[in-house]
């Protein structure tokens, strides 16, 4: 987890940004409640890609996922096109470019 972090601390920065001031105007609103967000999610690597689910709660979802190419290089951080409805009973699922291998899987959640 280290060296997730440690590789894309810009990237990781920006979504906590984004998080947290979705947390804070959320606590502010509603004293901290979960209600309109995704739940019971879970992402994991899948094929030559990751894929995501969420079996309740309301909002959206989508999975992400970082890929490593055969030849060296940059790491390739891809997010699925279409956002999920959670508890529909659908996942979401992003490819790893050709010539890449799966990485580490994700999840990108918002309230609904």
């Amino acid at each position: 987890m280290k060296r997730f972090f440690s590789l894309f601390a810009g990237v990781t920065l920006a979504v906590g940004t984004v998080a947290m001031g979705s947390l804070a105007v959320a606590t502010t609103a509603s004293a901290a409640s979960t209600a309109g967000w995704p739940t019971g999610c879970d992402y994991y690597l899948y094929l030559s890609g990751a894929r995501a689910e969420c079996s309740s709660g309301s909002g959206q979802f989508k999975a992400t996922v970082n890929c490593l190419p055969y030849s060296g290089g940059a790491i390739v951080y891809r997010v699925a096109a279409e956002w999920r409805n959670a508890g529909s009973g659908k996942f979401s699922y992003v490819p790893c470019p050709p010539m890449t291998a799966n990485l580490s899987a994700g999840i990108i959640k918002r309230a609904g």
